[in-house]
């Protein structure tokens, strides 16, 4: 995910096929200028867990129980941010 230099919310929106899902794996690394909040939950309006970002090289990893086909990332700068984020993730089962 490239964050553009203003003020924008970033969306990325995971989703498997499996039908038994009991886990979900994460992994987050980049680099920002600025800061903000990356959240994840089953929906766009939901957030299971939120992470304060600040600038500079960003290393997160989650490992939990998950049981949606869905996982939407969301990306909040509190203030302007631009640099990258890539994004790793496995849901755990069949």
């Amino acid at each position: 995910m490239t964050l553009e230099p203003r003020d924008t919310i970033n969306q990325l929106v995971l989703r498997t096929q499996g039908k038994h899902i009991s886990g979900l794996r994460l992994q987050i690394e980049g680099e920002i200028q600025g800061t903000g909040q990356l959240s994840f939950g089953d929906s766009d309006s939901t957030s299971y867990r939120t992470y304060d970002l600040k600038e500079g090289k960003i290393e997160l990893k989650y490992e939990g129980d998950w049981y949606s086909e869905f996982c939407y990332l969301t990306y909040k700068p509190t203030t302007g941010t631009k640099g990258q984020l890539k994004f790793e993730g496995d849901f755990i089962g069949e």
